[in-house]
């Protein structure tokens, strides 16, 4: 390929940069190339019977290269690639499910770039496919700026990657956004932008960004995208990643221009390809705001200097400013740019969405002088409100609402939509799930995350739909599994975790306690499951924890407990049982002699109770062995042989036997006995002191046990 001169193409740069500050800057120059398969290129026989056809395409110093082809098709088990035997990336393997147009009408087809200045060609037919593809190649696109970040430029400290800390709250929001690479017929540059979505909910893909980006492209004249690519999850996997991600292959291509106004620099595209397609990526529509209403706070989520995946935060409310000589159409915005972080906007991040603090669009990116070395300066964006009307323009592609509003409902505002399983997460019994919003053409494949029976049932013919059947299990804690299919391709996969609760598990602590002239220590982390029952001591205060709280409602029964705190958002909740003789006891707390039981019961929001259990404040060991406990009573502990004795209590209708170490406080032993005797193994214990307690109703007897080995 014939090398363009560096020098000239920078000088035409900066004279375009001068005459517009704001316009796109050029990474790339295209190069007319003419190769057709039929003609070009080697073709080779493989030992299997396939046939491989290859070409190297070399453009000297060029930092990287990609196509454009008039026509591309390919046969059913065809399977083309364009790589870098250098540096081994690869774009590929391309197949006619990827493609557009068919046989009789071959459609375009464009590349995402490849660093270096080689690049080979290749496509692999099977053995027994007759049909030969259909491949001419237009232009390639020579890179002489290291603009893409991943041309190893870099963007600067104060940006924020999307999947920060500071990005929890933005997680759906980030999967409508992509960084576009346009390609016009003298070169190419790099915009952000967003999908929205529409009243009709249908999850077309709509695509904002701003009316800076198209160049010359018009709705109402030239409004062919064909050749634009779209990158899409271009993001790091956590904060502190360092690892390159993947952007070769989670690409759409080609795209209409529908709407675009310079007055608010607006552009609404509708992408060829639905990124809906993309193996393994769920999108995101975003939801928008047209009222005017701008809120407080928020983000924009941006690729800067056509970086990974970025999120900029602001706190304050936008206002009305003019910009670019239009009057009062534009939002404009600081940032909250700090040395650690918040983020900043940078070129590349042009298109970009503004969402609130309801998480709807306002505007997207037109312009602003923020830059690494100006944290404080502004963005500006151009109002969506105004886009909407396209400031009264009667013509239907100089506003949005004639394609974000198709219905004409007049509609302000909605929020965004896509793809997740509905149904109950906590299933009293049999439950329905779906996936909704799932546009048609599509079908879905229902299954457990681990194995687990049979009792997940598709509904047929209704695909969109299973049914969980209990089948008498009285627990499943496991997750479902929607896997979303096209033409029996899989694409992407959806998880609902279930939990019908039942297999209740927690932990319990009992703060360090005082009473009389007895010291007792706290216990922490003990765990106990649903009918269990806790016993613990009465003027303690007890921490219950378990994740299962969070969301549940909690009730009791029994005793009223003292100081219960849990608001249902939390996985702990504290309370204790106070006795008057109690010095740390509140006055006018009234207290029962014996045991105070109180029986807690979780409820979900469908009213399925999940679990219950109970806790049992035991009189503290002090009181007992002051009071001697009830003379009504009888309790005598005789040794048998070794370490076993025998516990007698002269109850008529059963007792409650329970032991407890006079060490630490803790009970060591409980049992219901219903007749009059007991036989206690004491092997294994440590030695030491043990009182020993019966219990009927609220009488209560004890005695010391003196535990040797």
């Amino acid at each position: 390929m014939p090398v363009p001169d560096i020098k000239i193409l920078l000088q035409e740069d900066s004279l375009n940069q001068e005459k517009n500050p704001n316009v796109l800057q050029r990474t790339a120059v295209s190069i007319p190339v003419a190769i057709d398969i039929n003609r070009d290129g080697i073709w080779s026989t493989l030992e299997d019977g396939g046939r491989l056809w290859q070409m190297e395409i070399h453009a000297e110093k060029a930092l990287a290269l990609d196509f454009v082809f008039s026509k591309f098709w390919l046969p059913k088990k065809g399977k083309f690639f364009f790589f870098n035997s250098s540096t081994k990336e690869t774009i590929g393997a391309i197949t006619s499910k990827y493609l557009l147009g068919d046989k009789n009408k071959p459609h375009r087809f464009s590349t995402g770039i490849l660093k270096g200045d080689k690049i080979i060609l290749e496509y692999y037919q099977p053995a027994g496919e007759k049909e030969l593809p259909i491949i001419k190649v237009e232009k390639a696109y020579y890179t002489y700026i290291p603009a893409p970040n991943f041309l190893s430029t870099s963007t600067c400290n104060y940006e924020v990657n999307v999947n920060c800390s500071e990005s929890s709250n933005w997680q759906l929001e980030k999967n409508a956004v992509a960084l576009v690479y346009c390609k016009y017929d003298n070169g190419s540059g790099w915009c952000s932008g967003s999908l929205v979505n529409n009243t009709q909910n249908n999850m077309a893909p709509l695509f904002l960004t701003a009316n800076h980006c198209m160049g010359t492209k018009d709705a109402t004249g030239d409004n062919d995208l064909s050749d634009w690519v779209f990158y899409w999850d271009y993001e790091l996997e956590n904060c502190s990643s360092t690892t390159q991600p993947n952007y070769y292959n989670n690409t759409t291509v080609g795209a209409t221009l529908l709407a675009n106004n310079s007055y608010s620099d607006f552009a609404l595209l509708q992408l060829q390809q639905d990124p809906l397609d993309i193996p393994g990526y769920n999108p995101y529509y975003l939801g928008w705001d047209a009222s005017g209403c701008s809120e407080t706070g928020g983000v924009c989520i941006h690729h800067p200097n056509c970086d990974v995946k970025k999120i900029s935060t602001y706190s304050c409310t936008p206002q009305t400013v003019s910009y670019d000589s239009s009057p009062s159409v534009y939002w404009g915005v600081q940032w909250i740019a700090t040395a650690n972080g918040h983020g900043i906007t940078e070129p590349g991040s042009s298109g970009s969405p503004l969402i609130n603090n309801k998480h709807r669009v306002i505007g997207q990116l037109a312009g602003g002088n923020t830059s690494c070395t100006n944290l404080t300066g502004t963005d500006y964006y151009g109002k969506l409100s105004v886009s909407w009307t396209g400031n009264g323009n009667s013509d239907y592609r100089r506003r949005l609402n004639y394609w974000l509003d198709p219905n004409g409902t007049n509609t302000q505002n909605i929020n965004g939509i896509c793809l997740y399983i509905s149904g109950s997460s906590v299933p009293c019994d049999n439950s329905v799930y779906s996936v909704s919003n799932l546009p048609s053409g599509y079908t879905v494949t229902w299954s457990w995350q681990n194995p687990f029976g049979s009792i997940l049932q598709q509904n047929m013919p209704s695909t969109n739909m299973c049914t969980l059947d209990k089948n008498g299990y009285d627990y499943i804690n496991n997750t479902i599994v929607a896997t979303i299919r096209k033409n029996g391709t899989p694409l992407c996969t959806l998880t609902k975790p279930v939990d019908t609760g039942q297999n209740f598990s927690g932990y319990y602590a009992q703060a360090a306690h005082q009473y009389t002239y007895w010291n007792y220590l706290g216990t922490t982390n003990t765990s106990f499951g649903s009918g269990d029952t806790i016993y613990l001591f009465r003027g303690s205060t007890i921490t219950l924890t378990s994740s299962k709280f969070v969301g549940a409602t909690l009730t009791y029964s029994g005793t009223t407990p003292y100081g219960w705190t849990h608001n249902g958002n939390t996985v702990s909740f504290n309370f204790s049982f106070f006795d008057i003789n109690d010095p740390i006891s509140p006055r006018g707390v009234n207290y029962i002699v014996g045991p105070a039981l109180l029986t807690i019961t979780g409820t979900y929001p469908n009213s399925c109770e999940c679990f219950e259990f109970t806790v049992i404040g035991q009189l503290p060991l002090g009181y007992m062995l002051k009071s001697g406990g009830s003379p009504d009573v009888g309790l005598d502990i005789s040794s048998q042989s070794g370490q076993t004795y025998s516990i007698s209590c002269d109850a008529a209708d059963g007792w409650e036997l329970s032991v407890i170490d006079f060490a630490t406080g803790k009970t060591v032993f409980v049992s219901y006995v219903e007749g009059a005797e007991k036989t206690l193994d004491t092997t294994g214990w440590k030695s030491g002191i043990y009182i020993v307690k019966a219990t009927v109703g609220n009488q209560v007897q004890t005695q010391k046990l003196s535990v040797k080995k």
